[in-house]
């Protein structure tokens, strides 16, 4: 389907592919396995549904980045969440939260917490599958 937007003040025609949201059993069903070196879920976040660990040297070099070498890494998307939602895809860095840099699991914490039910924050990702920056939003739900 093809969709005419207004962007920047000047009309743009976007191709667009409408489907169904998968229900919650079937998203769940189909999340990957959490990244090596995910232990726990404490760093988890329900208000928007994403588990952040902190990146290291191995890590880095795991995925071949020497672009960003500060940031959290993803390594959970809750299927359903507001992340799940935005796109936020398992093993992008998390560089920056409404222009609040996230340089460390605590970071993000202090910035989740300030986050109130119905805020809409904006995610500066890095995506080393396509070695591109992103810019993505989420909004806060009800913890």
């Amino acid at each position: 389907m093809r969709l005419r937007i207004a962007r920047d003040g000047r009309a743009e025609d976007v191709l667009v592919k409408l489907a169904e949201r998968p229900n919650r059993d079937r998203a769940q069903a189909q999340t990957p396995a959490p990244l090596p070196g995910d232990r726990n879920r404490r760093d988890a976040d329900p208000s928007f549904g994403l588990t952040v660990r902190d990146l290291d040297r191995a890590t880095i070099g795991r995925l071949g980045s020497l672009r960003v070498t500060k940031g959290v890494l993803i390594t959970r998307v809750e299927p359903l969440s507001a992340a799940f939602d935005g796109g936020i895809t398992r093993g992008a860095i998390l560089l920056e939260i409404n222009r609040q840099t996230v340089d460390s699991v605590a970071d993000y914490r202090r910035i989740a917490r300030a986050a109130h039910p119905g805020d809409v924050l904006t995610l500066y990702l890095y995506s080393a599958e396509v070695d591109q920056r992103q810019i993505k939003t989420v909004r806060v739900e009800d913890r």
